[in-house]
């Protein structure tokens, strides 16, 4: 099973977005009965999505929370839950 983790920093403004959309592509991929481990804070950028462990800006994990100015895009999000699901 796939395993998605959300990480967003309570204060990110782009933060509902991101998941909204994210939530918008698990139902488009027939996935929205799949738990999204949501975690607040953390060594990521906000918000960051990570399907399988990997982040789907293919960016490697920075120390220390910000804002993320290139946010998860909705055909980034669908292509990444397609991968996992080969």
């Amino acid at each position: 099973m796939t395993r998605i983790d959300f990480w967003y920093a309570n204060d990110c403004p782009n933060a509902p977005s991101v998941r909204r959309v994210l939530d918008e592509c698990l139902r488009r991929r027939d996935l929205a009965a799949t738990t999204v481990h949501e975690h607040q804070g953390g060594d990521y950028p906000s918000p960051t999505i990570l399907v399988d462990g990997v982040d789907i800006l293919g960016e490697s994990p920075v120390t220390g929370a910000a804002c993320r100015l290139f946010l998860p895009s909705r055909d980034r999000t669908l292509d990444a839950l397609a991968s996992s699901q080969e």
